[in-house]
């Protein structure tokens, strides 16, 4: 069984977490509430296997923490869950992302995000130790999913159904949804089902979602982050969970989101991408949610066109970040065909805001040396379509560029999957075989079918 220390100065915090972790690992909790007393703990229990920590507590924070078991024999993998960037880690000696035992989870968290993590923090615990892996994952039966007592009496059980299993596969219901039930009530049953009862998967995934969604409003409270952009963030979660029908790990959306976060602090320290960049941090729903989207789009077609390289992932997280941040209304991001009816509703000057954005981010990102020099036609291209309706050139399928031509693929499925998530995937894949698949877009096209093919 893993043994897990969590750090956070707000108590219920450290209790959402366990609530995210036992839901797939069998383990041991231990807790702290601030450095100094973390410290403590690990002295006295040398057997803990890993660490979530919190970085800001009044009492100590996690920076005394993350040194102390760094300079410790027994180092164990340390994760920071944080909404600071590792430039503001400063005070922690060397941490190092490269490094097997480092690893800083951002804001707003992602549980698949955050459980792969977890799952690499546990490889550097098996490669170090004799850990038995049967040990190591909850235990589920059918259709129950098992949570220790300790966690249960923590927790509102409102309309949950509790479960004791009396045999192999049998179980008997000993709280129906609509008994109110108390911590100590729950802790009665220790002696008759030891340290665990069940529950079903179904009311698990809801209690597991309900706990990322309070840690995040939390974070967002304490850094005053908008409660729209909260939704963008669910939203991505979302999506997040039904990428494994692309064929997308969660291990590659980890690398994505750290690409997306390297090049996000690099442009914010940049002269002239700052007011910009804060712009796309503050984004209040769709600009957000889709740049992110297509760029783990356009990160799953390069890769099965043999062409992700680092240099790509960063390429198009720089393009997703900039292309729409020339708009004066980011709401005016969601409209990309200057066809559509949305566009033709609105005003001369909207209209002409539209028009004239990718030549606007294209021309300011020229010469900046920190910006790969062809992404000034990506940026350039991103509203173009085969046809040649598209603008603000009305270039064709030939004469679009390749990488053009897969960010334009990448964002067209990443505004399906906004509206739609993944419902009617099959008439995406129509519109793209017919209108897109030819010209410089045809290689592009090929690459998303075949993670589509997982689909159907």
């Amino acid at each position: 069984m893993l043994k897990f220390l969590i750090v956070d100065d707000e108590e219920d915090v450290i209790e959402l977490f366990q609530i995210i972790v036992e839901g797939r690992f069998s383990c041991e909790f231990f807790t702290a509430t601030d450095g100094n007393q973390a410290i403590e703990v690990l002295k006295a229990n040398p057997e803990i296997d890993l660490i979530i920590s919190d970085f800001y507590m009044e009492k100590g924070s996690g920076d005394i923490i993350y040194n102390f078991n760094k300079e410790n024999e027994n180092r164990r993998p340390f994760l920071f869950v944080t909404g600071k960037s590792i430039r503001e880690l400063s005070s922690c000696n060397d941490f190092d992302q490269n490094s097997k035992y480092d690893y800083l989870m951002g804001k707003p968290i992602k549980e698949l995000v955050f459980l792969s993590a977890i799952e690499n923090m546990i490889k550097v615990v098996q490669g170090e130790k004799t850990v038995d892996l049967a040990d190591i994952h909850s235990e589920e039966i059918g259709e129950f999913k098992s949570l220790s007592i300790d966690t249960l009496k923590n927790i509102d059980l409102g309309s949950a159904e509790l479960f004791v299993k009396i045999g192999k596969d049998k179980f008997i219901k000993v709280k129906n949804e609509s008994d109110n039930f108390s911590g100590e009530e729950v802790l009665k049953y220790r002696k008759k089902a030891g340290d665990k009862l069940f529950v079903k998967k179904d009311y698990f995934a809801k209690l597991s979602k309900h706990a990322v969604q309070n840690i995040n409003q939390k974070i967002a409270s304490a850094e005053g982050e908008s409660e729209v952009k909260m939704v963008a963030a669910e939203l991505l979660d979302h999506i997040y969970e039904g990428f494994d029908q692309f064929g997308i790990s969660s291990a590659q959306i980890g690398l994505v989101n750290d690409t997306v976060e390297k090049c996000q602090e690099v442009l914010s320290e940049k002269k002239g991408f700052k007011s910009l960049m804060g712009k796309f941090s503050n984004d209040e729903g769709y600009m957000i949610a889709h740049s992110m989207m297509a760029m783990h789009i356009s990160a799953m077609i390069s890769n099965n066109m043999g062409i992700s390289t680092d240099r790509h992932l960063e390429k198009f997280s720089y393009a997703c970040m900039l292309h729409d941040l020339a708009l004066s209304d980011p709401n005016l991001s969601e409209i990309m065909d200057k066809n559509s009816d949305k566009f033709k509703r609105l005003s001369k000057e909207e209209r002409d805001d539209i028009l004239g954005h990718p030549q606007k981010i294209a021309t300011f990102v020229e010469k900046k040396p920190e910006i790969p020099q062809d992404l000034y036609y990506i940026l350039l291209e991103h509203h173009e379509k085969p046809d040649g309706t598209g603008f603000p050139r009305g270039l064709n399928a030939t004469r679009i560029s390749p990488m053009g031509a897969l960010f334009i693929i990448s964002l067209k499925v990443a505004d399906h999957l906004y509206h739609h998530q993944f419902k009617n995937l099959k008439n995406l894949v129509i519109d793209l075989k017919e209108n897109y698949s030819h010209g410089n877009f045809k290689k592009p096209c090929e690459a998303f079918f075949q993670s589509f093919k997982q689909t159907d």
